[in-house]
Formats: structure tokens, C-alpha cells, sequence
């Protein structure tokens, strides 16, 4: 059987809860499958120590300018000098964009590309700190275009094979090199037993309860969409709104004093199970618009699904929206800058009444049968060993 290094690069840890707890998922699915020969790293600048079978591995930062030099221009190093590749047949790469160096690495080994986003989505998303543009963050990202630019068509053709988890990212990035024969489709999935069913608050005409799960503060959440749809409702129905994640206090607004944002900021499983308990509807991705993308599969929606939640989004669903026994239980809004009708939503909960502990066992139970980690991991098993 092949030995495999599953590798991510992400230098501050601290803000990576989304793709720890996904490589997390994805090991313990793995074992539960009997496959025992992946080993999982993450790249960083803060610590080195192995958790939850993860391998953190700290880079050397000490010389900053020769630390600027490897990360742009030969994030290979970083692999080489950090993981001894003598001991793997094949490597899986959350795709870090491309390098000179990255082009001896696809050659010297058989590396297979993990694709979460189109290279243009990306780099065009990119540059936003706290939600914010931050001008020296978007001139590195410029320089990580150009090299990107430079080097990827060698990179994708030396490359073994690539797993995007949508068929939008598929089929762009597959065109680059005019063939997909090396690209496959694998989800993202969730662990069904450890985001067990939450029976959630029925909605009892007076105040809503909404909640937004996101480990950043990406700004193409599209929180303040919702928040201007809030602003806009003129009904006598009280609105709490629950954004839980790493967000700055006050990051948005509400001018109405009859409404209400609450920051939970970073909230545990147990936390947050607690919290869905008193939510009446929770909120997927609303502005995927930004990024110039269509597709996706949001971490937080399969989180919902397997709890049992309603929900709100706004774009195609790789999984969701090929599950037509899920489709009383979401709305959907367009994908643009259109104000959320919470009339909309109160309409949807209403004629929900009476129902909430039947819908959440059924959103769980198909959750397990279409979602699971162990159900996407047995893809990645057959696509690459």
C-alpha cells in the first residue's frame, strides 16, 4: 500500500480552525475506512508537534527576508527541508500556487493537487484583513499571481492528478491545460457523528433567531447582505442576529435599536451545540458573488445539514442541490447583491411549525447517507490510493 503525505500550507494556525478541523475529519474517516497510510501535515509559523494525528510543522522564520524569499518564490523548499519525502509514494497539496520550485517537486514526485478555489477567485478575494482591504497584503497577492502565472502550466502538467471540490473549479482549472483526464470531483464532507443532531427552535412568529458559523471572516459570507435585508424589514417580528466566528466586535452594523447583532467569537462544539438549540434558522454562504464563483461546498452548510438545522444560501451546491429530499428544508437567494427578504424567511418557518424534531432526524440521517467524510474519503482512496 502507498505511503502518502497529505500537506497543507497555512502559516498562521491561529486563524485555520475551518482547515484543521477539515483535516481532522478527513483522517479520522480514513481510519474508520482501514487506510492507515496517510499522514497529515500542516505548514506553519507558530509550533511544531503532532495532535490529533496531525504533524504541525514550524518553518524557520527567524531570517525574515530569506522567510519572504522561500514563501513566494520556493515554497517546495519548505517541504523538503520539513518532511522526509523519502518516506512517501505519493504527496496531496492543498494547492499553495506555483513556483519555480514547485516544478522540480511535480517532478521528482508523484503529486496529486488539492483545488478549494479557482486561482482567479483566490487572488481576486485576496487583500482583505478583518474584512478589511489591506494595500500591503494585495501587493504580496499581486506577486503571487505573477508567479503563478509564470509557472503553473508546468506545474499542472507534471502534476499526477488533481482533486477540486466543486465541478466549477474542475472544469476552469482543467481548461488551463486543456484536458480534466487528471482532475476528479470530491466534496467537501462532514463528520456526521461528531455534529450530531441539534433539535433546533421552532420559529414562534415573534422573534427570529439567525446564526451565521464561520471560522473566518471571509468576506464573501455576505453577512452584511443579510444585515441590509434586516434593515430593510418592517414587520414586528424581534431579530436576533448570532454571528459566530472570529469576528471583530462590531464589525457590522444595525441601525435599528429593535434588532440585534451578537458576537459569540469562537465557540467550541459543545458551545455551539448548545447555541442551535435556541436558533430558528441558520445562514450559509451569501456572497460567493465576490469571488466571481458560482459553486460550492460550504463546510457550515454540511454542518447544518448533518445538525439538523434549516438554512439560508445563496449559490449552487455541489452536494445540496443534487439532493432534492433536502429541498423544503433551505431556501435559496440569488447570488448577487440583492437584499435578503426576511419576509421570505418567517414565510418558509411558519409553514414549518410542528415539525422541527422530524425535519432535524431527517436532514441528519441524509447527512450519513450523502455527506459523510467516510463516503468522500473512500473517493479519494479510489482516485489515489
Amino acid at each position: 500500500m502507498s505511503r502518502i503525505a497529505h500537506i497543507t500550507f497555512h502559516y498562521d494556525i491561529s486563524t485555520a480552525s475551518g482547515v484543521l478541523s477539515n483535516n481532522k475529519a478527513k483522517l479520522v474517516a480514513l481510519h474508520q475506512l482501514g487506510c492507515f497510510n496517510y499522514d497529515f501535515y500542516i505548514i506553519n509559523e507558530l509550533v511544531t508537534k503532532l495532535e490529533a494525528g496531525i504533524n504541525y510543522v514550524k518553518i524557520n522564520s527567524n531570517n525574515l527576508l530569506l522567510s519572504y524569499f522561500t514563501k513566494y518564490f520556493a515554497k517546495s523548499d519548505y517541504i523538503k527541508d520539513l518532511i522526509n519525502l523519502d518516506n512517501y509514494d505519493k504527496l496531496i497539496i492543498r494547492y499553495p500556487l506555483s513556483d519555480r520550485s514547485m516544478i522540480d517537486l511535480v517532478n521528482e514526485n508523484e503529486v496529486y493537487f488539492e483545488l478549494h478555489s479557482t486561482v482567479a477567485a483566490d487572488l481576486k478575494s485576496s487583500g482583505y484583513n478583518n474584512n478589511k482591504f489591506n494595500y500591503a497584503l494585495f501587493a504580496g497577492e499581486k506577486l503571487r499571481k505573477i508567479l503563478d502565472n509564470r509557472y503553473y502550466k508546468k506545474v499542472y502538467l507534471g502534476a499526477k492528478g488533481f482533486v477540486a471540490v466543486t465541478d466549477e473549479i474542475k472544469n476552469i482549472e482543467s481548461r488551463k491545460i486543456g484536458s480534466n483526464s487528471k482532475f476528479t470531483t470530491i466534496s467537501n464532507g462532514i463528520d456526521t457523528q461528531l455534529y450530531n443532531v441539534v433539535n433546533y427552535k421552532e420559529f414562534d412568529g415573534k422573534t427570529l433567531n439567525i446564526l451565521i458559523s464561520s471560522s473566518t471572516d471571509s468576506y464573501w459570507n455576505g453577512i452584511q447582505r443579510l444585515i441590509d435585508g434586516i434593515e430593510k424589514y418592517n414587520g414586528s417580528v424581534h431579530i436576533n442576529f448570532y454571528i459566530v466566528g472570529a469576528y471583530v466586535s462590531n464589525s457590522f452594523y444595525l441601525n435599528s435599536s429593535y434588532h440585534k447583532i451578537i458576537y459569540t467569537g469562537l465557540l467550541n462544539n459543545a458551545q455551539l451545540a448548545e447555541l442551535y438549540k435556541e436558533i430558528n434558522i441558520a445562514v450559509g454562504t451569501l456572497g460567493l458573488y465576490k469571488k466571481g464563483m458560482t459553486e460550492a461546498a460550504a463546510l457550515k452548510v454540511r454542518e447544518y445539514v448533518s445538525r439538523g438545522i434549516p438554512f439560508i444560501k445563496a449559490y449552487y451546491d455541489t452536494d445540496i442541490d443534487n439532493m432534492p429530499e433536502l429541498r423544503d428544508y433551505y431556501l435559496d437567494f440569488p447570488n448577487d447583491d440583492s437584499l435578503i427578504d426576511i419576509n421570505r424567511i418567517i414565510e418558509f418557518l411558519l409553514n414549518m411549525k410542528g415539525k422541527s424534531k422530524d425535519i432535524s432526524n431527517f436532514m441528519h440521517n441524509q447527512a450519513i447517507e450523502r455527506l459523510d467524510w467516510k463516503i468522500k474519503m473512500k473517493k479519494y482512496i479510489d482516485f489515489i490510493g
